[in-house]
């Protein structure tokens, strides 16, 4: 779920979960070291290291008794069945060290909330380090890549928000997880099986603002504009690609203005359910749900599977049927592409 004003923020100014947000620092220091509290952690500088911790209290410690347990009980075949099947995980890769995973995927940091305990925050970093690795073999991007030079903020339980179990801000790069529910295991609920839907929202605005900028918006989409004016024009591009994307979802037939039976369909809900917001319809919404169909179908290809990274948030009829994925994917894998050469020759 993204949630923004899509326009480029004025100095001192973020898109968060309900739009723009001002936020000031100390003079001289960054937020960070200003201690202001960010959703329900707080942001503590490390000392060793040029990244951020963004936590209530400490990282997932690797040292003591209690670490060393966690660790165990991570490195056993059951949890990673749990998340991934039957494939290997490399012997030299700590899926389980924040620290770890921040180099080698170039992350900008981590943040853990308030009620999250020392095993959720084992859980969730090795949810996100094999989830980040699966998907780097998909889109087979270089790995220190994934952390979109230094943007992207994983956060477990920290920046929550009510009825959403996973959430995107455009302002900050960050995704958010949300913690399972009291009582449940992890895995059972919370943001599990979110996070290939959330990396498509970091995609569409990391390249929308940092590869091919334009000037009336900061992601490839369009954000959360419904007024689907795709030009067409150009037939190369990260731009040009994801309008072929976001033509086939939405029009059938875009000169006579006759709309795809996918987009009738969630119109029809809407209508049913008397939703009056344009969340479903919006064209980072419908990228984003394309995006995680996408990564599922391209793992089963490999003989892989990920429940961390996709287990379908939504109901079936938010989704495309067999027959309008075909023809949307020759354009999702030129996207993929475009945006593979990117990552090499830049990041």
């Amino acid at each position: 779920m993204a949630n923004e004003k899509d326009k480029r923020k004025t100095k001192g100014k973020r898109d968060n979960a309900h739009g723009s947000q001002t936020t000031k620092a100390a003079p001289g220091k960054t937020k960070a070291q200003t201690g202001k509290k960010q959703g329900q952690g707080v942001f503590i500088p490390r000392q060793t290291i040029d990244r951020k911790y963004g936590d209530a209290g400490n990282p997932p410690s690797r040292t003591g008794r209690v670490g060393q347990y966690w660790i165990g009980k991570l490195l056993s075949p059951k949890f990673a069945r749990l998340l991934r099947g039957r494939k290997a995980i490399p012997e030299n890769f700590r899926y389980w060290d924040p620290e770890f995973l921040m180099q080698e995927f170039n992350l900008k940091g981590w943040e853990f909330g308030n009620w999250t305990s020392q095993e959720d925050r084992f859980n969730y970093v090795a949810g996100a380090g094999i989830g980040l690795l699966d998907l780097q073999e998909v889109l087979g991007f270089p790995r220190r890549a994934m952390g979109l030079r230094n943007h992207l903020t994983i956060a477990i339980g920290a920046r929550g928000k009510s009825r959403a179990v996973a959430h995107f801000e455009p302002g900050t790069y960050a995704i958010n997880i949300t913690r399972h529910s009291k009582g449940d295991d992890f895995g059972v609920s919370g943001g599990i099986g979110a996070f290939a839907h959330e990396y498509g929202h970091a995609l569409d605005y990391w390249f929308g603002t940092y590869a091919e900028a334009a000037p009336d918006t900061v992601s490839l989409s369009g954000g959360s504009s419904t007024r689907y004016n795709f030009p067409l024009i150009g037939s190369q591009g990260m731009r040009a690609y994801m309008e072929r994307i976001l033509d086939a979802l939405i029009w059938e037939n875009r000169y006579e203005q006759e709309k795809t039976t996918y987009l009738k369909r969630i119109l029809k809900y809407m209508d049913d359910q008397g939703i009056t917001s344009n969340y479903f319809i919006r064209p980072n919404e419908l990228f984003a749900r394309y995006f995680e169909q996408w990564v599922m179908e391209k793992m089963q290809e490999k003989g892989m599977s990920n429940n961390f990274l996709h287990k379908l948030k939504y109901e079936a009829l938010f989704y495309t049927d067999a027959t309008l994925f075909k023809k949307v994917k020759p354009h999702m894998d030129n996207l993929s592409r475009e945006m593979k050469a990117f990552t090499i020759k830049n990041l």
